[in-house]
C-alpha cells in the first residue's frame, strides 16, 4: 500500500511536470493526492521543499536514460552525438528540470542537489564512466589525445545547457545552433575531420 507521503510526492511530480513550479500550489497537490492540506505539512514544510525532492528524482531519471543510451562499442561520434541530442531534448522538454534556471529557486536547488546522496552517487557513476570511455577512445586513437579527458567531457556537457538560454542567445537560431555546436565539438575532438551531425526536425 502506498503511504501518504508517496501519494503526495507522486501528485507533485505529475503537477510540476504539467504546470511547472510557479503555476502549481499545495492545495492542488493535496487534492490530486486525495489527502488534506494539513497532511502535506506533516511531510513537507513548503512547496519549495517538495519541489526539490521532485527535481532530484527527475534529475536522477534523466541520467539513467542517458546511461542506457551509451553503447561502448559504437564510435565516439555516434555515441556522444546521440547523448548530447538526447540530453538537450530531455532537459528542454521537462518543466521540472528547466526550473534549474529559475533565479528564485536556483540557490536552494543547487544546495539540495549537491547534498543529495542518491544524485551524488549517480553523478559520480556517470562522470567516471564517461571519463573512462573518453580515455579508452583516446587510447584507441579515435579522439585527440592532446586534450584532457575532463576537458572533452566538459565540452560535451556544455551543449546540454545552451538550449536553456535560447532567449538570451537568440531564439531564432534554435535548434540549428545546438546542432552546429555538436558538429563543431565532434570535429574538434576528432582532429577536425570532415564530420556532420545527422538529426531530424
Amino acid at each position: 500500500m502506498i503511504d501518504k507521503k508517496q501519494m503526495i510526492f507522486r501528485a507533485a511530480c505529475e503537477l510540476f511536470a504539467k504546470k511547472g513550479f510557479k503555476e502549481t500550489n499545495v492545495p492542488e497537490i493535496t487534492n490530486l493526492a486525495g489527502v488534506a492540506v494539513g497532511t502535506f505539512y506533516n511531510y513537507y514544510n513548503s512547496k519549495e521543499e517538495i519541489f526539490l525532492d521532485v527535481f532530484n528524482y527527475e534529475n536522477e531519471q534523466i541520467k539513467k536514460d542517458l546511461f542506457s543510451s551509451i553503447t561502448p562499442d559504437d564510435d565516439p561520434i555516434s555515441t556522444m552525438t546521440r547523448m548530447m541530442i538526447l540530453s538537450r531534448d530531455l532537459i528542454s522538454s521537462n518543466l521540472i528540470l528547466r526550473e534549474w534556471y529559475n533565479k528564485d529557486l536556483y540557490s536552494k536547488m543547487e544546495k539540495h542537489f549537491y547534498e543529495s546522496n542518491s544524485n551524488n552517487r549517480m553523478n559520480e557513476i556517470m562522470q567516471t564512466y564517461l571519463v573512462e570511455l573518453i580515455q579508452q577512445w583516446q587510447t584507441e586513437g579515435k579522439i585527440r589525445t592532446d586534450l584532457d579527458s575532463g576537458m572533452v567531457l566538459a565540452l560535451f556537457n556544455s551543449t546540454i545547457y545552451v538550449d536553456m538560454h535560447k532567449t538570451e542567445i537568440g531564439i531564432q537560431y534554435f535548434p540549428q545552433l545546438t546542432y552546429k555546436l555538436i558538429e563543431y565539438i565532434m570535429k574538434g575532438v576528432t582532429d577536425g575531420s570532415d564530420l556532420s551531425v545527422t538529426h531530424s526536425g
